[in-house]
């Protein structure tokens, strides 16, 4: 995989971004992704599969040592065809094309 950003520019006192863009590839074999499958009931990416995401993460820091933050990212993936000849009874439409993630967050320190 491959990650650029950009951390801690700001553009208004005590707000503080980072940007991050990231491409990764999937190293399993294909039917080691099956395996996985059958023991766990989970996914992984095999050889085929690919992601692109996409992290937005911001801190305002309020009061001397108290800050909030909120990150937010999603997740593109290419599941390619090591799952579309994989029993779809199983699998269903389990394998989600685009995941988000948003956290706010308060933290005091002292």
């Amino acid at each position: 995989g491959v990650m650029l950003g950009v951390e801690d520019f700001s553009f208004v006192t005590d707000l503080t971004h980072t940007r991050r863009v990231a491409y990764y590839q999937g190293t399993n074999d294909k039917e080691l992704g099956r395996v996985a499958w059958s023991q766990s009931n989970g996914v992984i990416m095999t050889e085929k599969d690919s992601a692109f995401e996409i992290n937005f993460d911001s801190t305002y820091q309020i009061a001397k040592g108290f800050t909030c933050s909120l990150d937010a990212g999603i997740v593109f993936m290419d599941w390619e065809n090591a799952w579309e000849d994989f029993d779809r009874d199983y699998l269903g439409d389990n394998l989600d094309d685009t995941m988000w993630r948003v956290v706010f967050g308060v933290q005091y320190a002292f």
